[in-house]
């Protein structure tokens, strides 16, 4: 959590200098709830799981229709086990949505782009008692392709998205990390 404050910081002591020579430059914050869950293992045993999402977000805006954008967010996510009442995953991300959006109206955009995520803390929790996770079992590295739209009012945003992976997040099996986030946001 040290390393994400750090690296936010530094972020935004960067950012700031660009926003006073770009107009075309926006950055902000946002926050949001994740609904997320594992798919493709053989037993279909996982369900979605309520998390959170916060973060910086920046955009350069290229033309009226056209921009790209980067998030900075620290993203948790996991799954429910199935098997028990009390069995749950979480993994927290340090995650880096990298969007094209397109706008077709100025007040709302459609985007899409890869979200590249490390996995920093990984725990599960099975019967009341928590346990950490070994890397030998999970894949800190998280790959997904993300979808979704944002609506503007003023300096404030909405967003809804979704994620689907690319690559496998349990070493043991086929697994896949799927999300759905809803955010809101204001610009500065």
């Amino acid at each position: 959590m040290k390393k994400f404050i750090g690296v936010v910081l530094i972020s935004l002591i960067c950012i700031t200098p660009v926003k006073a020579e770009k107009s075309n430059f926006t950055w902000g914050v946002k926050a949001g709830l994740n609904l997320s869950g594992i798919s493709g293992n053989k037993n279909k045993i996982w369900g979605i799981l309520p998390r959170y999402h916060f973060g910086l977000v920046g955009e350069y805006l290229a033309d009226t229709w056209f921009a790209v954008a980067a998030e900075l967010l620290l993203s948790v996510q996991g799954a429910d086990y199935k098997v028990t009442k009390d069995s749950y995953m979480d993994v927290y991300y340090i995650a880096l949505p990298l969007m094209v959006r397109f706008y077709p109206v100025h007040w709302l955009s459609i985007e899409t782009g890869p979200q590249l995520g490390i996995a920093v803390d990984i725990t599960t929790r099975d019967n009341g008692k928590s346990y950490k996770l070994d890397s030998y079992f999970y894949n800190k590295f998280d790959c997904e392709w993300t979808v979704g739209c944002t609506g503007y009012f003023k300096r404030y945003f909405a967003s809804i998205r979704g994620a689907m992976g690319w690559s496998n997040i349990l070493q043991t099996e086929a697994s896949k990390n799927y999300n759905f986030q809803f955010s809101i946001g204001m610009k500065f």
